[in-house]
């Protein structure tokens, strides 16, 4: 780890008369009912970098692993087991005999195979590709350097066993594989409506998307709504609560909230959706409706290196350091974030990075000046673009405010619907941009700034960053790796092809009635542990 207008939520916010509301009604018929934020982009887990389309299909599919619901850690999904050699190459999975697609055909181990030769196809080119790089030949098949998957490191040793090969150690394998990316496909299928590495094809519909996860994607009715109703062929059915979701793309928060509020949602979108201005109410009021729960995710500001005037790495490091983050974070946006000043959050896999700079308005200005724009003097048109996501338009314009007052520099927001800001930021057709991540461990953060990374597509390259994250990838000790996360955090400092700008906390608005939810490191919570009850 992206505007539409809701024509129907009309309906669905005002349409319902007196007949029982949904949260209501959802205990007895087992219906959640979900805010998520915006149209998703695509439901092919090789193709989607969004949390939104993530929420969707971590109902459908499921990986090797998945996150406990207790401590977000990996633990047994679509593999019932696991083994690791002495030296930390090999990994053997052994699939539940009893896992079947939703078509009822059992899931095998060559189906991980088949899906991850798919993944790695040059051809598709998917954003999703450099999660196995670390597998042995990966990156050569993936980069078309040979087409000879059988010198990759996956391997069917038998109907459910899966035995994955590694180039060297990498203590974050298993976080990796509960991504997205991960999940098994079913590439019979996907050859139905056209070839494997094609994209765009119409797999991904109700009636031709065969997953394995615990619900079935049933019905997708553009800009309204999806539905995914659970699956009675799920290996772990009996302990599914849930007979169906509902996820609805409202992306102003004000609507999403009043939904909420006349009892049409259980739970908000899950990226800062509360607005601002009931954010007290709920605090002071309804203290149980509010999900305020730190977890490993990122606020940015991204740059365009190749964009003027964001070539001088003076100027990119000048407006960073103008950035009131104590302000922005506890005025501004009411003390749900956490100001940053680095790219990993606190605590992933135990690294924290510290500060990396301070705010330093004399230190900007001069840099400014060196640049060859005094008091902001000379300074081209430039713009930030954003999808309208939670208060994005609320922070930037304090953000823009700042500059303007202490560098006089003018910078204009463009705001863009979630599809056309994510191929925006793939084609490097912007200057400035919002962007965000969680991630659960502090490897892929680094990752994204690698240079060719197709996930984050992002357009900086320095050479001396992706050799320190190669050595990072290398070492063999915590203290070893940690040291080279410290580099990379101070080159990032530096040359700043980003501004870091937050922390966040979880902000959203979970009916009491949802059960299941457990506070952890990521708050992850997977879906077939979520049920309804009512509250006495």
């Amino acid at each position: 780890m992206r505007y539409v207008i809701f024509i129907s939520c009309l309906v669905f916010l005002v349409g319902c008369g007196n007949r029982e509301a949904s949260v209501e009604s959802g205990i007895h018929d087992g219906t959640l009912h979900v805010g998520n934020g915006a149209e998703p982009q695509s439901l092919d887990p090789h193709l989607t970098t969004g949390e939104l389309e993530t929420n969707i299909q971590n109902a459908i599919f499921e990986g090797l692993l998945v996150p406990d619901p207790y401590t977000g850690e990996p633990s047994a999904g679509a593999a019932s087991h696991w083994e690791m050699s002495d030296d930390q190459l090999v990994y053997t999975f052994h699939i539940r005999p009893e896992a079947q697609w939703s078509d009822g055909k059992g899931l095998t181990a060559q189906d991980f195979v088949d899906t991850y030769k798919r993944a790695l196809s040059p051809a598709l080119a998917a954003e999703a590709a450099i999660h196995f790089y670390g597998v042995v030949g990966a990156s050569d098949y993936g980069e078309g350097k040979t087409t000879d998957f059988s010198n990759v490191g996956f391997k069917a040793l038998g109907t459910h066993t899966l035995q994955v090969t590694l180039i060297q150690p990498l203590p974050h394998i298993l976080k990796l594989i509960m991504h997205r990316s991960w999940f098994p496909l079913r590439v019979d299928l996907i050859e139905a409506f056209g070839r494997i590495d094609e994209r765009g094809t119409r797999w991904t519909l109700p009636g031709n998307l065969v997953g394995n996860g615990p619900f079935n994607l049933t019905a997708w009715r553009q800009n309204e709504s999806i539905l995914v109703e659970k699956s009675l062929t799920y290996w772990d059915a009996d302990n599914v609560k849930l007979n169906r979701i509902y996820f609805y793309p409202i992306e102003n928060v004000n609507t999403e909230e009043r939904a909420y509020r006349s009892g049409r949602l259980h739970i908000t979108n899950n990226s800062s959706s509360i607005p601002l201005a009931r954010l007290d109410y709920y605090r002071e009021e309804e203290p149980d409706h509010l999900w305020l729960k730190p977890y490993g995710r990122n606020y940015f500001l991204l740059v365009n290196p190749d964009a003027v005037p964001f070539k001088d790495s003076r100027v990119r490091r000048a407006l960073s350091l103008a950035i009131d983050r104590e302000a922005f974070a506890e005025v501004v946006m009411k003390g749900i974030w956490t100001p940053a000043y680095n790219l990993v959050p606190a605590g992933l896999d135990g690294y924290k990075a510290g500060k990396q700079f301070e705010s330093d308005l004399e230190e900007a200005r001069r840099l400014l000046v060196e640049a060859g724009y005094p008091n902001g003097e000379g300074f081209p048109d430039v713009e930030v673009i954003y999808p309208p996501r939670g208060e994005n338009s609320r922070f930037l314009q304090a953000i823009l405010g700042n500059w303007q007052s202490v560098l006089g520099v003018n910078v204009a927001l463009k705001q863009m619907e979630w599809k056309v800001w994510l191929d925006t930021l793939k084609q490097g057709d912007y200057q400035l941009s919002t962007d965000g991540w969680n991630i659960n461990n502090a490897h892929r953060f680094f990752q994204l700034f690698v240079t060719g990374n197709l996930e984050s597509y992002y357009l900086w390259s320095d050479t001396e960053y992706d050799q320190v994250f190669d050595e990072a990838a290398k070492a063999l000790t915590v203290e070893g790796r940690f040291a080279k996360y410290d580099q990379l955090e101070k080159i990032l400092a530096q040359e700043s092809p980003l501004m870091p700008l937050s922390f966040a906390k979880r902000s959203q608005l979970v009916h009491p009635f949802v059960k299941g939810r457990c506070e952890n490191a990521y708050d992850v919570h997977p879906w077939k542990g979520i049920y309804l009850e009512a509250v006495e």
